[in-house]
């Protein structure tokens, strides 16, 4: 089964609740898109275990970006991760020898912004829409800012004809227009499914979403039944 989440954000004992939720194998599939770290407890575990999964892809997103600005010492880089939650992560980062660090550096600086999955675009935040003459030809024109902080001039509009776009960063409560932190489905254009549930985010009734691509269960931790 292939399986997709997003935004973890530091939340290691909620991905590891998921993954036994899900009965996830070595013959699955996951994708993450992106988020992995910042606001939660445990970044530095859910990176760890990540990079050690042969079956689980991971997209890059503005937080893991963040990481990568902080310490290749971009103007403004330090004050735009702090307000965004890293803290913890810094220090934590900080902490690790050189070697450890320059190799989840590494890692993180050699994640894709998209994956082309069949009929699916996985991406963090979005994509801004041009003119294009294919899927690859639009994907190649996308800038990285687009895609991991856009937000309304992606999800309020149309998106690509023929596919059907899977996103995080936007938590879906957001999306809804309410308080429902549950996986949201596009429901004017039909090209779009939010998929970033607030785990961060639980003291507001946030949850760690998970969708299976081939038969479109959805899976919450916490569960939603009690």
């Amino acid at each position: 089964m292939r399986y997709v989440m997003a935004d973890i954000h530091g939340q290691y004992a909620m991905l590891e609740t998921m993954l036994e939720e899900i009965a996830f194998g070595a013959d699955d599939q996951l994708f993450v898109l992106g988020d992995l770290t910042d606001r939660g407890p445990e970044s530095l575990a859910v990176i760890r275990f990540l990079m050690r999964q042969n079956n689980v892809q991971v997209i890059r997103g503005n937080h893991d970006q963040m990481i990568l600005d902080y310490f290749a010492g971009k103007a403004g880089a330090r004050e735009r991760w702090m307000r965004n939650g890293g803290g913890v992560t810094k220090e934590a980062l900080l902490a690790l020898s050189n070697s450890e660090r320059l190799d989840i550096l590494d890692w993180l600086a050699s994640l894709p912004l998209y994956i082309l999955l069949d009929e699916y675009i996985l991406v963090h935040a979005g994509l801004r829409m041009r003119p294009h003459t294919s899927v690859t030809d639009l994907l190649a024109q996308q800038e990285l800012n687009d895609l991991i902080w856009i937000r309304e001039d992606f999800y309020a509009h149309p998106a690509v004809p023929g596919h059907k776009v899977i996103f995080g960063h936007t938590r879906t409560p957001r999306l809804w227009g309410s308080n429902k932190a549950e996986i949201w489905y596009d429901p004017v254009h039909h090209d779009k499914i939010g998929i970033d549930c607030g785990a961060h985010a639980l003291a507001r009734g946030g949850r760690l979403a998970c969708l299976c691509l081939d038969d479109n269960r959805e899976f919450y931790v916490p569960s939603l039944v009690p």
